[in-house]
């Protein structure tokens, strides 16, 4: 028994005490976590020790990846994310030796990350970014309907491309995606075609259609203009006053010189863009 005890011993590291009796020993281990020696040679940890020293891995990696989001420095996989029992269950069943190597890739990673923040490529790629992405809210505001890789409100996404890219290749997306807004902002759908409402004038001449209308109404001759791209002007006629008993609507192929006349209303189509 005493064999079994001493052999578990230099295995195990420094134990607290030694029973002359058969019993179970509680010590810790070479790397200080609590474990227990059977009688029988054979040791375990303890569900304290590791639950303990578990939480504590966990908390570390979740910090460690609130600094990579902060940072965005776009490290993605099992080894970055925010899910605290995810990391506590992984620890549960790994080795010492494991949880270090992780901690420690990901502090070296973090270290790396921080270094090109501050450099002057890491600036510029920010700068990069944060214009790629208010580009895009105009492509979505203006209803410009671009998509793609150049077209999207992912910060990290553009960041990571901007440090991979070239100044040129860099200087080129940003000028693309300004030209293409430029494009749709010009666009901007059809020219709105409105009129102007001018009482008792008379534009006589330059007709290209005239035509009765079935209710005395001088917005019906405007309207008629201002669904024909061809016409720039028009009169109304009142009924009873120069031209019969019906009003009679006169659409212009121009815009003729205005006469004062109580017999008529006219009008003179705007452009707006």
């Amino acid at each position: 028994m005493l064999r079994k005890i001493v052999v578990a011993i230099f295995i195990v590291g420094f134990f607290v005490c030694l029973p002359e009796a058969s019993a179970d020993v509680l010590g810790h281990d070479i790397y200080g976590r609590e474990v227990i020696l059977h009688d029988d040679g054979t040791w375990e940890y303890t569900n304290k020790s590791l639950d303990s020293e578990c939480r504590k891995y966990a908390e570390r990696a979740v910090a460690q990846n609130r600094t990579n989001l902060k940072l965005h420095c776009g490290y993605t996989g099992p080894r970055w994310h925010s899910n605290f029992n995810t990391h506590y269950q992984w620890c549960m069943q790994a080795s010492p030796q494991a949880r270090l190597h992780e901690t420690r890739a990901r502090s070296e990673q973090l270290a790396a990350c921080s270094r090109n923040v501050n450099s002057n490529k890491s600036r510029e790629c920010r700068e990069y970014a944060n214009r790629a992405v208010a580009q895009n809210r105009t492509n979505l505001k203006l209803h410009c309907g671009y998509t793609g890789p150049r077209w999207h409100s992912d910060f990290n996404t553009h960041y990571q491309w901007c440090m991979q890219a070239s100044a040129q290749q860099r200087q080129y997306e940003t000028r693309m995606r300004s030209e293409q807004l430029a494009a749709c902002s010009n666009k901007g759908g059809p020219p709105q075609r409105t009129t102007t409402y001018e009482m008792n004038i008379d534009r006589m001449g330059m007709d290209y259609k005239n035509f009765d209308l079935p209710v005395a109404d001088y917005r019906l001759c405007a309207r008629a203009c201002l669904d024909e791209a061809k016409c720039k002007a028009w009169t109304y006629v009142k009924p009873n006053t120069i031209q019969g008993p019906k009003p009679r609507c006169w659409l212009k192929y121009s815009v003729p010189s205005k006469v004062k006349r109580s017999c008529c209303i006219s009008g003179v189509i705007k452009i707006r863009r």
